[in-house]
């Protein structure tokens, strides 16, 4: 997964910033249960995190540069988030 944030730093001047995410880190089921913890799905038992956590490695080898979420801020900002 990468997300990729561009903007202005200076009149004339344009910042891009890439932060690469490991995909073992999105699809661990450890971090998955976090997830689901702290934004309080309650109903979320282990055989939905263990297929959640196979559907999102599938994804990433069949949709190599998906992109999930495309965001401008009215000041400029750019965020893309791919998978």
């Amino acid at each position: 997964m990468r997300i990729i944030i561009q903007g202005h730093r200076e009149e004339k001047k344009k910042a891009k910033i890439s932060i690469p995410v490991p995909t073992f880190i999105l699809s661990s089921r450890f971090i998955l249960r976090k997830i689901a913890k702290k934004a309080q799905f309650e109903n979320l038992t282990k055989e939905n995190i263990k297929t959640i956590s196979k559907e999102i490695r599938k994804a990433k080898k069949n949709f190599k540069k998906l992109l999930l979420v495309d965001v401008e801020s009215n000041d400029g900002v750019k965020v893309k988030i791919y998978l």
